[in-house]
């Protein structure tokens, strides 16, 4: 069945904001384009709590970065299929903290990244990626204030390999998605898929994409975000 809401997916390194920016999103977009679910991943489903375990080292049987890989993409599927679909389907809005990227981007940090597209290839793209941009060094300060033991992706040198990655995948800067900021920063120019340079991956060629720098001040960064949706949904809508 044809889809009528739209997939946003939120896309970040650990203490980019991503939970919070999507939160908020989602409150927003209910307020200006109808009903909007707030989902994340690892998902709620039986295999996501498995994989909370292995992030918060809560599992003694030690796993291969493989399976956890393989793991995370089964996840993503049942998050998919049972959580999302269902609702864009009906007409809502989805806004995930975390999708396919995610795993493109730390998974591949170990394991080739033709490989992890590859597992990951039975759920779609979202309709619009966003990746919120910070630095290393602005991400590792606000780790240190979060309460909690260390994750298993929490190391500084990892966090930075997953920033290239990112930069890789999406770009380095507000101008390299096809959703672009304007100069004055006050509005947004959507250019159809395919009229850009796409990062070397197909993934990325079949959907929108915008990156927007997460060092800015947390209502700038909002300001931004509700901008880049509304003209977003302008241009699909058409």
């Amino acid at each position: 069945m044809k889809q009528k809401g739209l997939l946003i997916a939120l896309e970040g390194i650990d203490g980019s904001g991503t939970t919070t920016h999507a939160k908020e999103l989602v409150s927003f977009m209910t307020n200006r384009l109808g009903p909007t679910h707030f989902t994340f991943e690892p998902s709620q489903g039986p295999i996501g709590g498995m994989l909370r375990q292995v992030l918060q080292h809560r599992i003694e049987h030690p796993l291969s970065d493989d399976v956890i890989a393989l793991l995370f993409a089964a996840d993503r599927i049942d998050h998919f299929t049972v959580e999302i679909l269902p609702r864009l389907i009906r007409g809502e809005h989805v806004v995930t903290d975390r999708y396919v990227y995610s795993s493109l981007a730390y998974q591949s940090t170990t394991l080739p990244l033709e490989w992890v597209t590859t597992i990951n290839e039975r759920v779609p793209p979202p309709d619009l990626a966003i990746y919120l941009r910070v630095s290393p060094d602005v991400a590792a300060s606000r780790r240190s204030q979060r309460s909690g033991p260390e994750e298993l992706f929490d190391k500084d040198a990892t966090q930075r390999r997953v920033t290239d990655l990112y930069d890789l995948l999406l770009g380095d800067n507000n101008s390299c998605g096809t959703c672009a900021l304007t100069k004055d920063q006050s509005s947004w120019q959507i250019n159809p898929i395919g009229t850009l340079p796409t990062p070397p991956n197909t993934f990325s060629k079949t959907h929108h994409r915008a990156i927007i720098n997460g060092d800015l001040p947390l209502l700038e960064v909002q300001s931004q975000l509700q901008t880049l949706i509304e003209k977003f949904a302008q241009f699909i809508k058409g």
